[in-house]
């Protein structure tokens, strides 16, 4: 599985000026999800815990409106970091 993730990591544009020790250390602490369309990655208000990278597949960000409506605020393509912000302020999510 090393290999696997190691292999995705290189293909993502922030890890590109790692050093293959940078790499390994990164994917060692690292984990390869799947999942299925419409399952909730995070909430809003939930402690930020990880960054995600997403692989393959797309992720919408949404907020949801005053009337309950979802409102997009983005759609990421594979290669696109998410959850990022939050973690590294050490807060929770502000978007699902």
């Amino acid at each position: 599985m090393q290999f696997s993730k190691l292999w995705y990591l290189q293909r993502f544009n922030l890890f590109q000026e790692f050093t293959r020790a940078e790499l390994l250390a990164a994917a060692r602490i690292m984990n390869l999800e799947t999942l299925e369309r419409h399952d909730q990655v995070f909430q809003v208000g939930e402690p930020a815990g990880h960054a995600y990278l997403l692989k393959e597949g797309r992720v919408k960000i949404y907020r949801r409106g005053r009337l309950g409506r979802r409102v997009t605020l983005a759609i990421l393509k594979p290669g696109e970091i998410f959850g990022e912000l939050a973690l590294a302020a050490g807060e929770v999510h502000e978007q699902g």
